[in-house]
């Protein structure tokens, strides 16, 4: 059976335009998701059988990301589901649309790496990643003294560090 999607960031203009494009397809049924098809709350990926098509009008109804587009085809394609994009000209029961979901899947697997790759030159370098720390070595000393000596509360201490409460517990927890 050809089902049609509809993604939830469509206008209502878009939403009608669309479902007339899949209903001139084919489509018996259309399912109205939630967020992308992956992270859909509707239920509309379970509700896909063996043997169905599953049509949109676009790709980016599918997905947010390459890499979702690929884990999204990659989860259909082992329900034995089909997927038509009306956009893009893809059939994935064709040998053309198997040869993109082989290349989108290549793609990825290439993005990745080149990821990991930049990862590990930065931590080689020295960048770790994440937020930088507010306070080094010499300032939480300093927090601390005037903090064990009890005479100036946390608060004030926090403020004149200019760092929160609870960032200021925590610098002075670790050692």
């Amino acid at each position: 059976m050809r089902i049609g999607y509809i993604g939830s960031d469509l206008t209502p203009h878009n939403k009608k335009k669309y479902t007339s494009s899949l209903q001139e397809a084919g489509c018996k049924k259309i399912l109205q998701g939630t967020a992308s098809l992956k992270r859909d709350e509707s239920g509309a990926l379970e509700a896909l059988k063996p043997g169905d098509v599953l049509v949109v009008v676009a790709l980016d109804q599918l997905a947010n990301s390459v890499r979702e587009l690929d884990e999204t085809l990659e989860q259909l394609a082992k329900q034995r589901v089909e997927v038509k994009s009306l956009k893009e000209d893809l059939d994935t029961s064709t040998a053309n649309g198997k040869l993109f979901t082989q290349h989108l899947s290549t793609i990825v697997g290439f993005q990745r790496a080149l990821f990991q790759k930049a990862l590990l030159k930065a931590k080689a370098e020295g960048n770790v990643g994440g937020r930088p720390a507010l306070m080094d070595e010499k300032t939480v000393a300093a927090a601390r003294k005037l903090y064990d000596k009890g005479k100036t509360p946390a608060w004030a201490i926090a403020e004149k560090f200019n760092v929160s409460l609870s960032t200021l517990y925590r610098y002075l927890a670790k050692e």
